[in-house]
């Protein structure tokens, strides 16, 4: 009988334990999620797909689409409804501060947080000439200067 209880024990720990899928892209980035699964990226030219609302969003902040697809694939892979710890929210993972600050009112709409994220890139795009490292680390950071990981990860998916 002991040994039965131990066994019903160990499969309620396994039961109860989050399912976490893990995945390494051609970079060899790790990708993990608590959702069992790891999500592909929207395909190209599905209308209305996130990948059409983050493309737009470039294109009306004037930066190559292509970049804000960086920010947005390293920030949450796409996931409308990411959050992080920090309480980071949406496809370009805004604080509510920044959310607030660019007029994202609800976060975890694609349409209004692809349009803030765009914005909030575009400042640092220009700000710095154009440099694509230095603006998706300042986007990152908040401000500054220089090409951390992050932006150097964010220029390798923007190049693909």
């Amino acid at each position: 009988m002991t040994k039965l209880r131990h066994l019903i024990a160990a499969l309620a720990v396994i039961a109860a334990t989050p399912a976490i899928a893990q995945d390494f892209d051609g970079e060899g980035i790790v990708m993990m999620t608590h959702h069992g699964r790891v999500p592909l990226p929207p395909r190209r030219g599905e209308a209305g797909s996130v990948y059409a609302i983050v493309t737009q969003a470039a294109v009306r902040h004037r930066i190559p689409p292509a970049l804000l697809h960086g920010v947005i694939r390293v920030e949450s892979n796409y996931n409308c409804n990411a959050r992080n710890r920090s309480g980071a929210t949406g496809l370009g993972q805004l604080m509510p501060g920044t959310a607030r600050s660019l007029g994202v009112r609800n976060p975890r709409s694609c349409h209004e947080n692809a349009d803030g994220a765009a914005r909030y890139l575009a400042r640092f795009y220009h700000q710095f000439g154009g440099n694509a490292c230095q603006a998706a680390t300042a986007y990152n950071r908040g401000s500054g200067r220089g090409c951390s990981a992050y932006g150097r990860q964010v220029v390798r998916f923007a190049t693909r």
